[in-house]
C-alpha cells in the first residue's frame, strides 16, 4: 500500500544525515502508521473472514456450484485464505506496536520535549 511505501521511505530517506521520519513532524509518521494499521484490518483481518463467509453462503445457497468445482476451488483455494488470516492476525501484532509507538512519540513530541529511547 502506499502507507507502507511511506514507512519505508520515512526510514530510508535521509535528510543531512537525519531520517526523514526525525525531520518531519511527529504527527506525519503518526498519521501514516495509523492509516497503515487501518488499511491492514480492512483489507487484510476483514476481507479473508469476508471471503470465507461468502463463500460459504455460495455453497449453501447454490448447491451446484460444489458440485462443479475442482478439488483445487473446494478446498485449497479456502485453505490458502485461512493460511493467509493466520499469518496476517501474527503481522498485525508488530504492526500494532509500531502504530502505537508512532502515536505515543506524537504525544511526547506535543509536550515540548521527546522521549529518551
Amino acid at each position: 500500500t502506499v502507507f507502507l511505501t511511506n514507512l519505508c521511505l520515512l526510514k530510508e530517506v535521509t535528510v543531512g544525515g537525519r531520517e526523514l521520519k526525525d525531520v518531519l513532524p511527529a504527527w506525519v509518521n503518526a498519521v501514516n502508521g495509523f492509516s497503515l494499521w487501518m488499511a491492514f484490518l480492512v483489507f487484510r483481518l476483514m476481507l479473508f473472514p469476508f471471503w470465507l463467509y461468502h463463500r460459504y453462503v455460495d455453497i449453501v445457497q447454490f448447491p451446484k456450484v460444489w458440485e462443479e468445482a475442482t478439488w483445487l476451488e473446494r478446498y485449497l483455494y479456502p485453505a490458502v485464505i485461512i493460511l493467509l488470516l493466520v499469518l496476517s492476525t501474527i503481522w498485525f501484532i508488530p504492526l500494532t506496536k509500531g502504530m502505537l509507538k508512532a502515536v505515543g512519540k506524537m504525544k511526547a513530541g506535543s509536550g515540548g520535549e521527546k522521549k529518551a529511547e
